[in-house]
């Protein structure tokens, strides 16, 4: 009859209002706001645990670190033992070349998974602008390591055992000749000497490639001596370990090298989301940008660092300066990026926050309830920005067809606009765009000088210490700046990050989540550079060290037994 059918709804109408209460935007309505929020609380009380998930990702992050340790400790000397002096600078350019290419295609591959969310099911109206915005992280993790395992499974193609006594033989014999042809010159000439064990061991390196440490110790059937039982093994390390950290120049860099990528790694881990605050940009945007500009930058100056190296064939004091200098240059140009920034719409509506004490109601929209409501920024045709469509006062009668881009909300009674219209594409971020490319100019600039000095620390590094040390000292330097630097690291720049936060979601109270919803901008801009030039400028001071103590330090002019200055330590 008539009553039944009075004010029944259909299901396109039950259907429409699904939607809107799914969506991330409120609208000024009491009944609605007040259901919202009710489906909100409920869903964050039946929410499940994030600690299954949280020791998942930990434990493949420990896996994949354990496994990115090998091709650097062991690839470094093969690399050394197998090519020729000169052009081992442009060889070791090459191999950290690769290693960034990775960071490199990850940006890019991070700009497209970010277009989608992370689950199928994706929230009516969510764009990938929103600051809820999720990007579908987990897909690089899932096509990447499909594809690492063709070029780990070839590592098994590599033999493990190779007879070196032809070898050791040879090196005798070319030795012996040499060092005869130095009896008409002064014993102190070391760079002489040297010459000519280079030449030494040119002629050896022809003989065959070097598949395993040509400097190990080795039995009379030429296979290299290692310790059976744990134990042996354990006081094997240790002693090894108290060797290397007998050499003041290893010791240095290395503390050097723990300081600046506790520096860099956590600054560059929330880099992203710094700019998403400053400028206002989605994450997919930035990835991009990051990956077109800053680590194309870094390798541009690897290969200057290396034919720098190459050519003038830097040694000792003359290395430790040229590090130095590119350090610091770098640092100046990362610590200009300080006074780079914008009033973002979410700066504004930050500031606003700041003002009102984080209230957002005024008496043209005290009747919305919008006390609560997630945060949805709009703005109206003069780029007027408002924390949600609620607060600008728009009413629920709205044509609900287009709930994706150029979503635009009528008659919002608080807009302060002639026609009541407020929108995501009415926000003005030109002048943001602007100052984001003059940052990523700066940022370029940084990652070449950055990477122009790798080359020459590296060889520092491995020229610091006995030949037969190499791969223990690379292996415990990679140890000490993942415990020290890189794991703490990036909970550092987070605290860096939240001091900087105005007001945080307090959506799922009950279960104690959250995240922050709007920053300081001027505030985290200054903080979180000039921590990170203060500390690149502490990382610097070893680098001093290290020029004090490589005074006759040979890098690219090394040859085969040669010992020079790798014996000196602290006694």
């Amino acid at each position: 009859n008539f009553s039944q059918r009075l004010n029944q709804p259909n299901v396109t109408e039950i259907s429409k209002m699904h939607i809107l209460i799914s969506s991330p935007f409120s609208f000024c309505n009491t009944m609605f706001n007040a259901l919202k929020q009710k489906m909100n609380k409920v869903r964050c009380l039946s929410g499940s645990s994030n600690v299954g998930p949280f020791i998942t990702i930990f434990t493949g992050l420990l896996i994949l670190g354990i496994g990115r340790t090998m091709p650097y400790s062991l690839g470094l000397p093969l690399i050394d033992d197998n090519v020729k002096r000169h052009n081992l600078p442009l060889y070791f350019a090459g191999m950290v070349f690769i290693r960034i290419l990775g960071p490199f295609l990850g940006f890019l591959i991070g700009s497209i998974v970010n277009n989608y969310y992370y689950s199928f099911d994706i929230p009516a109206g969510l764009t990938s602008r929103d600051p809820s915005w999720i990007g579908r992280w987990w897909a690089g993790f899932l096509g990447i390591g499909i594809v690492m395992l063709c070029p780990s499974l070839t590592l098994y193609l590599y033999p493990t055992c190779v007879n070196y006594n032809k070898f050791n033989d040879l090196d005798e014999e070319y030795y012996s000749v040499a060092k005869n042809n130095l009896n008409d010159h002064i014993p102190s000439e070391i760079q002489s000497l040297a010459n000519e064990r280079v030449k030494v061991g040119e002629k050896l390196r022809y003989k065959g490639l070097a598949l395993i440490d040509r400097y190990a110790a080795r039995n009379e059937a030429g296979n290299i001596v290692v310790p059976t039982s744990v134990k042996a093994k354990i006081i094997d390390f240790i002693s090894t370990v108290q060797v290397i950290m007998k050499s003041p120049i290893f010791v240095f860099s290395m503390i050097g090298r723990i300081i600046d990528v506790f520096a860099f790694k956590g600054f560059f881990t929330f880099l992203p989301k710094y700019l998403a605050v400053q400028f206002g940009l989605p994450q997919h945007k930035i990835n991009l940008f990051l990956g077109l500009t800053s680590l194309p930058g870094f390798a541009i100056g690897l290969f200057i660092g290396g034919f720098i190296m190459r050519k003038f064939r830097l040694q000792g004091r003359k290395a430790a300066a040229y590090i130095l200098v590119c350090s610091l240059i770098a640092t100046l140009f990362s610590l200009h990026n300080a006074i780079i920034g914008c009033k973002s719409i979410l700066s504004l509506i930050s500031d606003e926050a700041k003002l009102t004490n984080q209230n957002f109601t005024t008496i043209c929209n005290s009747g919305c309830d919008c006390i609560g409501i997630p945060l949805y920024p709009v703005c109206n045709r003069e780029s007027q920005p408002f924390y949600s469509p609620c607060h600008a006062g728009c009413s629920l009668d709205q044509t609900f067809s287009n709930l994706s881009n150029g979503k635009i909300f009528q008659n919002c009674s608080c807009s302060n606009s002639t026609d009541n219209k407020v929108s995501r594409d009415f926000c003005d971020q030109s002048v943001c765009e602007q100052q984001f490319a003059w940052y990523f100019v700066n940022l370029a600039f940084s990652g070449i000088f950055s990477g122009m000095s790798i080359i020459p620390a590296v060889l520092i590094v491995l020229r610091s210490v006995s030949p037969v040390n190499r791969s223990i000292s690379l292996g415990f330097q990679g140890f000490l700046v993942s415990l020290i630097a890189t794991l703490p690291s990036s909970v550092f720049w987070g605290w860096i990050i939240d001091k900087g936060c105005v007001m945080w979601n307090t959506a799922c109270v009950e279960r104690s989540w959250g995240a922050c919803e709007l920053y300081d901008s001027d505030k985290l801009r200054l903080t979180t550079h000039l921590t990170y030039g203060i500390i690149r400028l502490v990382s610097s001071i070893p680098d001093i060290a290290v020029f004090y103590f490589a005074k006759d330090l040979l890098l690219t002019d090394y040859g085969p037994n040669e010992k020079i200055k790798t014996e000196q330590s602290f006694n």
